[in-house]
């Protein structure tokens, strides 16, 4: 039996190639322990957020079938979670006032009546003493 004789150093040019085999390992695994590390992530978001709509669906009106049909979404692609309030807007009919949003600050009032003047546009409402 012949000895073991250690391997010789491999030429300067060469060296790279034992390095190749870490570089073939994290792309092998790394790929894989990143997507272990993120997916469970992304599905308990997007749990979380079908037990948030869940609970306050009467708010946004979703039927059974809406509900479900956003619960078949959320499951099968859990990053539309980050959409997730868009949709629930969307599918309301929760129109946005500026004149409710104003309230009762009369000085933000007469503004956007007179940008409203200054468009050429009516204004939508008058409120007496403000002219």
């Amino acid at each position: 039996m012949a000895e073991n004789k250690p391997l010789p150093e491999p030429e300067p040019q060469l060296r790279h190639e034992s390095k190749d085999v870490d570089v073939w390992a994290i792309g092998r695994f790394g790929i894989g322990l990143a997507l272990l590390g993120v997916l469970p992530v992304l599905y308990l978001n997007a749990v979380v957020a079908l037990l948030a709509v869940f609970v306050t669906r009467g708010d946004f009106n979703l039927s059974t079938a809406q509900f479900a049909s956003l619960a078949f979404e959320l499951i099968v692609c859990p990053a539309l979670a980050a959409n997730l309030n868009k949709r629930l807007i969307d599918r309301t009919r929760l129109m946005p006032s500026t004149l409710r949003l104003i309230g009762h600050d009369e000085g933000l009032l007469r503004r956007v009546n007179a940008n409203l003047e200054y468009l050429h546009v009516a204004p939508t409402v008058n409120r007496p003493g403000i002219g």
